[in-house]
């Protein structure tokens, strides 16, 4: 960052019970001086920092500071809504206009405070793919285009292990009022329905066994 206007840190306070530094710049002299402050983590500064005039590097790098707190501010705001990967996560903070840099930082930020779990976020999706009745293969599908690690994934398929699967296909073809056809190309599309949900032929075949002894 280039300029010939002086740049002084003229006071550094305390917020948010010591979690938060306010640092007040003044940017120029005399009457031209322009004030702001920018709020940064005390906890990423090796030092506090030293009132006095800063060199431009110096106030990039508050600048920068200041834009990865705002998007941790940010960051808890989109992870009160609902369940969301890290990478979902960034890609939302993008759009409303932060920086790559410090999306990165403040999604790696919220996962080391525990704002952020993958695993806990995965589970809360695939319990919502449960409520929908969707199958097993639709359900990690939906997981691995919202951008989930491997790791949230076999916590998923650990859950799922857990669920009866057929049942679960039984409950939709039930609640669809889906009857089996008679005709081959009526069967072919039968089926094609419920693959689309995330079912296997097998399962199919169990659920359709299970509704029939009802």
């Amino acid at each position: 960052m280039k300029t010939k206007e002086k740049i002084t840190l003229c006071a550094v306070r305390a917020t948010d019970g010591g979690a938060r530094l306010l640092l007040d710049i003044a940017h120029g002299e005399g009457e031209n001086m322009r004030r702001e402050t920018l709020c940064i983590f005390a906890a990423r500064q090796a030092r506090l920092p030293a009132c006095g005039t800063i060199i431009p590097d110096t106030y990039a790098e508050f600048l920068h500071e200041a834009d990865i707190c705002e998007a941790v501010t940010l960051g808890l705001r989109l992870l009160a809504y609902s369940g969301v990967s890290r990478m979902r996560l960034i890609q939302k903070m993008r759009v409303r206009g932060v920086s790559a840099s410090a999306a990165d930082a403040a999604a790696d930020l919220l996962v080391q405070e525990g704002y952020l779990n993958e695993a806990e976020s995965a589970l809360a999706v695939a319990q919502s793919g449960l409520a929908k009745l969707w199958g097993d293969k639709r359900i990690l599908q939906d997981l691995a285009s919202k951008g989930f690690h491997d790791a949230a994934l076999e916590a998923v398929k650990d859950m799922l292990k857990g669920q009866n699967a057929a049942k679960r296909c039984a409950k939709l073809i039930k609640k669809r009022r889906m009857v089996l056809p008679q005709e081959d190309g009526e069967i072919a599309r039968f089926a094609a329905k419920l693959m689309r949900y995330g079912y296997t032929a097998r399962e199919m075949k169990m659920a359709l066994e299970e509704n029939a002894e009802i």
